[in-house]
């Protein structure tokens, strides 16, 4: 349809850190996208702040609560049906247990590991807008 603009939606994740490794997580094949690796997250809600997003979803994907993140940066990244603004936020400290409760599979790998994986696009946007914090810490 001409003049249709795209849905857009604001997307916040969670680079989370231990032990010099970070977590991806897997998306459901029977999600947009599924297959592909992504740095754990999700939609805000309508007058949700980043944290507050970040919080809430990996409560519900993870069972872990965020206890202190810290804002990395954002991309925007023009798929073919939408567009999305996706914001990354260092999880500085989390209490609980990683336990998947919605992702297909989740691992633990070294930042110089990245590139094995399969990452959605708006994550290999932030990755590599990011370079410098990746690899450097």
């Amino acid at each position: 349809m001409k003049g249709c603009l795209k849905k857009k939606y604001k997307v916040v994740a969670g680079l989370i850190r231990k032990n010099g490794k970070i977590f991806l997580a897997k998306r459901p094949k029977n999600k947009e996208m599924g297959g592909l690796w992504e740095f754990p997250g999700g939609k805000l809600e309508k007058d949700e702040s980043w944290q507050t997003a970040l919080k809430r979803e990996l409560k519900e994907e993870l069972d872990i609560e965020i206890k202190e993140t810290l804002f990395l940066g954002k991309v925007e990244y023009d798929y073919e049906n939408f567009t999305v603004e996706l914001s990354l936020l260092e999880v500085k400290d989390f209490d609980g247990k990683i336990k998947l409760k919605e992702a297909e599979d989740g691992v633990w790998i070294k930042p110089e590991e990245l590139s094995k994986y399969k990452l959605t696009p708006a994550d290999q946007k932030l990755i590599e807008k990011l370079k410098k914090y990746f690899f450097t810490r």
